[in-house]
C-alpha cells in the first residue's frame, strides 16, 4: 500500500479519523505489516502487549482459555485496552491467515496522550 492508502486505511478506522495530520503520518511512518498463519498465537494471555493490531485481511479470535470472547476482522483494531493496561487478559489466535498492519505500543500510548478525542474513546473502555 502506498502512504496515501495507508493513512485513508488508517483514519477510516473508528476512532482513528481523529488523529491530526502531524499524529496519521507518526502512525504510517512506524507501522509495519505482517502475515499470520491460521491458528497462530498473535498475542499470548498474561503477557505484555508490544503491538496494536489493525486487520487488513483474515479473521481474529479473542479467547479466554477455550471460550472464543470477540471476534476481529477487516477493518477493525485489537487490542487497545490491554496496551492502555500494558497486560494482555486474553489470548488472540488467528481463525484464518491473516494479515494486519502494526503500530508499537510506545507510539499508540504517546499519541494517544497527546489527543483528547482519543484519550476520551479509549478511556471509556478501561
Amino acid at each position: 500500500m502506498s502512504i496515501l492508502e495507508q493513512e485513508s486505511f488508517i483514519s477510516s478506522i473508528h476512532p482513528f479519523e481523529n488523529l491530526t495530520s502531524n499524529q496519521l503520518e507518526t502512525f504510517v511512518e512506524n507501522i509495519d505489516i505482517v502475515y499470520f498463519k491460521e491458528n497462530e498465537i498473535v498475542q499470548k494471555q498474561d503477557s505484555e502487549p508490544t503491538h496494536l493490531y489493525f486487520v487488513l485481511k483474515g479473521l481474529i479470535q479473542e479467547k479466554q482459555e477455550d471460550e472464543v470472547l470477540s471476534l476481529y476482522s477487516k477493518n477493525e483494531i485489537f487490542d487497545s485496552i490491554s496496551l492502555i493496561e500494558n497486560y494482555s487478559k486474553n489470548s488472540f489466535i488467528t481463525a484464518e491467515e491473516t494479515i494486519c498492519y502494526t503500530l508499537p505500543r510506545e507510539i499508540f500510548i504517546s499519541i494517544l496522550h497527546e489527543n483528547t478525542i482519543l484519550k476520551n474513546y479509549f478511556q471509556f473502555y478501561l
